[in-house]
């Protein structure tokens, strides 16, 4: 209800509640029109709002349009989401609800951290980091093979964690068929959430202005595959390490990579600092089939429903259920809960089947394709099977086969 209207509810939305939407809307004034009608004539969310004016109206429904970027798909997620829409419809704590997006999502450098923790946690996503590779402009032809890499068969994704000189991160996600996903926020441009969707507000940047990037989302984002366009990415990207100030047909290279053109930090390095280092990542999703499985979904990026995910508690680990597992391949562990983060690590203390204690010492981060938090006694194969172990190394994961001793 919109009281300098009518003392009625709406049930269509009138000619001079979209001539006002109009005129007080600059963003995207006719995406906004449509929204409102729509929730008008479904009566859901509004039909028990009672506004004063049009431009309060206005103002709920622009909230709501923004939040409804995310794509809930647990049960615990549709209850956040629940909490979020009446914050949006009410304005109360709404603030709150942006201001722990921003924490999460301002920083591009944290977008892979964050897609990979809401894989994990919300949908059981298996993910080792198998690789860090450093590149500088004499080895950029070694990045292009790298990046160009995708996996033998459909039981794994590849998730490319991409620090660009310190410039800007971005992330490629390489299915094995070849198609990719290009994720990425710029702090300061615009985020990750806004990046993945087609939304016409950004929760996260909101005061920033993104009339010249639009279309670069339109071309390179939005949640599609970039395979058609991927060889012209990592040729404009090899010529950047080289020289941030090389240009192709003319124009300036970094002008024409789809990160943030109008920014002049990189073009701003000159001389001895005219080249970039660029290190790349490596992560593998074990278990995709799993998480589409949950997702109730065949394709699409795993990493754009990571970030258009909503935050849940963390699931409780079972440490008695992950010791009595392990203890089965031979390997006695202990629990250690690292305070800050929360995060579980499960140490080998004594390997009494590997070759002089060959785990002794190692953090364990899989068992086959089960996350170690997750691992049960079930996913350990009957005595004389043989199942994949992942350790951290050197910051990476390494891997031992261990096949499961009698007794």
């Amino acid at each position: 209800m919109v009281e300098e209207y009518s003392a009625s509810a709406l049930s269509t939305l009138p000619e001079v509640g979209k001539e006002r939407i109009r005129q007080v809307e600059k963003v995207a004034p006719e995406a906004l029109v449509g929204f409102i009608d729509r929730l008008v004539s479904d009566g859901k969310d509004t039909s028990a709002q009672r506004y004063r004016t049009w431009d309060e109206f206005i103002d709920s429904a622009r909230r709501l349009l923004t939040v409804s970027v995310f794509r809930p798909v647990l049960p615990e997620e549709e209850l956040v989401m629940a909490g979020w829409h009446e914050s949006a419809l009410t304005g109360a704590d709404y603030k709150d609800v942006l201001g722990r997006l921003s924490v999460l999502w301002a920083n591009c450098g944290m977008t892979t951290v964050n897609i990979l923790s809401r894989l994990r946690e919300n949908y059981g996503a298996t993910i080792s980091h198998t690789e860090r590779n450093d590149f500088t402009k004499d080895t950029v032809g070694l990045a292009v093979t790298k990046l160009k890499e995708k996996p033998a068969g459909p039981d794994e994704i590849y998730i490319l964690d991409c620090d660009l000189g310190g410039l800007h991160n971005f992330l490629v996600e390489v299915h094995h068929d070849g198609t990719r996903y290009l994720v990425q926020g710029y702090q300061g441009g615009y985020s990750a959430i806004w990046w993945s969707s087609n939304t016409p507000y950004d929760p996260v940047e909101r005061e920033a202005n993104k009339s010249d990037i639009d279309q670069w989302r339109t071309d390179w984002g939005g949640g599609d595959n970039i395979s058609d366009r991927y060889d012209e990415l990592l040729d404009l990207l090899a010529l950047l390490v080289q020289d941030t100030q090389a240009t192709k047909s003319g124009k300036s290279v970094w002008r024409q990579l789809p990160f943030m053109p109008g920014d002049n930090a990189a073009l701003a390095r000159k001389g001895a600092y005219n080249a970039l280092d660029l290190r790349v990542d490596v992560y593998k999703l074990r278990n995709p089939a799993a998480v589409y499985g949950t997702l109730n979904a065949r394709m699409g990026s795993l990493c754009v429903q990571g970030v258009l995910s909503l935050p849940i508690e963390p699931r409780k680990v079972d440490q008695d259920e992950v010791v009595k597992a392990l203890g089965l391949l031979g390997l006695q562990v202990t629990c250690q809960v690292e305070v800050r983060t929360g995060t579980y690590k499960f140490k080998v203390d004594a390997d009494r089947v590997g070759p002089g204690q060959g785990l002794k010492g190692k953090l364990i981060t899989r068992v086959g394709a089960r996350e170690i938090n997750r691992l049960t006694c079930a996913d350990i194969p009957p005595t004389g099977g043989t199942i994949d172990v992942g350790y951290t190394q050197a910051g990476v994961e390494r891997v031992a086969s261990r096949t499961r001793p009698a007794g």
